[in-house]
């Protein structure tokens, strides 16, 4: 295999292993929300899926930095400032016990409804 087949065969499991963890392409998001890198991708985890886990979280958020991954106390700490700016639009991202993070789904429909409402 030349180096850049090597290359390209990467990239592609890279791409695949990023559209597993729920943070491949971009997510749009109410401009009211002022969320940082981090947060937003936390932002766009709850939104695709039922339950964010802690380990999902840190794996979407540091997927790039083997060797070099935070304590896992960092994802409470998301969570907090996610709260904090979701609550200005009157949602909550609830806890499972034992599971992980979640957002009901009236509040994502009332989320991409906010989204939909400032892109038209």
């Amino acid at each position: 295999m030349s180096p850049q087949e090597e290359i390209d065969t990467l990239r592609e499991e890279v791409r695949q292993l990023k559209h597993m963890l729920g943070i491949s392409g971009r997510f749009a998001y109410p401009p009211q929300l002022k969320l940082s890198g981090a947060t937003g991708k936390l932002y766009c985890l709850l939104m695709q899926r039922e339950v964010v886990s802690k380990d999902t979280a840190m794996s979407a958020l540091y997927f790039d930095r083997a060797g070099d991954i935070p304590h896992d106390k960092i994802i409470h700490m998301f969570v907090f400032r996610l709260r904090g700016e979701l609550a200005h639009v009157g949602i909550e991202v609830k806890k499972k016990w034992r599971e992980g993070y979640y957002l009901e789904a009236k509040d994502k429909a009332r989320l991409k409804e906010l989204t939909e409402q400032q892109a038209a």
